[in-house]
């Protein structure tokens, strides 16, 4: 499942900042916390964490670039996509096991309606 990494809030009053340098590449893995790019404001320059712990699947930006709080920087694919769960199967002789079994019955407790 693909996810977009947008640039955060990075402070009151600051509305966009420059990209002073990637720190990945396309494909690398990296963790939750990981340093993913270099944004210099008005008022500092600052490392952006990466938010998830995927692999990079295309990067937006590039040293130089202005860019806005949203704006779409990178995007990552977790390489976790849901499959589908295989069935679980009963064999044939267990199966037929299980639906000859007599029910167990509680006293005192009352059938299922």
């Amino acid at each position: 499942m693909a996810k977009s990494f947008k640039l955060p809030d990075l402070g009151e009053g600051i509305h966009e900042g420059e990209v002073l340098a990637v720190l990945v590449s396309v494909g690398d893995s990296v963790k939750e916390g990981d340093p993913i790019l270099e944004v210099e404001t008005d008022k500092a320059a600052v490392e952006i964490p990466s938010p998830f712990t995927a692999t990079v699947s295309e990067i937006l930006v590039k040293p130089g670039d202005v860019v806005k709080v949203d704006d779409v920087l990178l995007k990552f694919e977790n390489g976790e996509e849901k499959k589908p769960a295989p069935e679980a199967k009963v064999p044939e002789k267990e199966a037929e096991e299980i639906a000859s079994t007599p029910a167990i019955k509680f006293p005192g407790a009352s059938p299922l309606a």
